[in-house]
């Protein structure tokens, strides 16, 4: 659990706003009346339209430590309910709401820690194949909610996946640095950049790593994760 005042947290949460709230056509204001906000967990009305959460509902959740400014890993929550399940949900049933969700509680825990914001965000990439079966990348739906509320931008083609291997849930520790050993590649575009690396879950870090080592290899002057969930 959190070991900052939830007070701070709610205050940096409420604070949250798109930089650009036309960006997809209608003012908040609007989308609120026509769509009124429903809380994910208990079905009252919620925070904001970007927030799915009442007050009472956000004081519940399994926040991470207060991050201090400059440090290698941001992460919102613990791998917890109800954060574990809307990972799932988000990542086998395709729940936006649930990508959403994550994504603005990630801009908040990255807005609590005071960090100079990087240059760009870039999501933990699929395979082509397994993008291909699924439809889409999580990491991608996080790091577009919370760029969002950040005004960053999105670079998705600066980091790639160029081998196919068994999903990092079913294997050990040791079983999982090897599995993702020379598994990225990074694109020029990233020489000199600072970037957070963006990711939905981290357990033992090794993809983190992995992908900052392609990173920092081709060129990027630093490269911090920030997590939606650690476990």
């Amino acid at each position: 659990m959190s070991t900052f005042p939830m007070a701070f947290w709610l205050t940096i949460i409420h604070g949250l706003r798109p930089i650009s709230p036309l960006r997809h056509g209608m003012d908040l204001a609007l989308a609120a009346w026509l769509f009124p906000p429903i809380c994910v967990i208990c079905r009252r009305r919620a925070i904001h339209p970007w927030l799915d959460l009442c007050d009472a509902c956000l004081q519940i959740l399994p926040l991470q430590p207060l991050a201090q400014a400059g440090t290698p890993l941001i992460a919102a929550l613990g791998y917890a309910f109800p954060a574990d399940h809307w990972v799932r949900r988000l990542k086998f049933n395709s729940d936006r709401v649930a990508g959403r969700l994550l994504g603005t509680l990630l801009a908040g825990s990255v807005l609590a820690a005071g960090d100079r914001l990087p240059d760009a965000l870039v999501p933990v990439p699929l395979h082509p194949r397994r993008l291909a079966e699924r439809g889409y990348n999580q990491s991608l739906l996080i790091a577009r909610q919370c760029a969002l509320l950040l005004d960053r931008p999105v670079r998705p083609h600066w980091l790639r996946r160029v081998t196919h291997s068994p999903a990092q849930t079913r294997l050990a520790a040791r079983e999982r640095l090897h599995n993702v050993a020379g598994a990225f590649a990074a694109a020029g575009s990233v020489r000199g950049k600072t970037l957070a690396l963006v990711d939905d879950v981290h357990t033992t870090g090794a993809t983190a790593s992995a992908c900052t080592q392609a990173l920092l290899g081709a060129g990027a002057a630093s490269v911090r994760t920030w997590t939606a969930c650690r476990s």
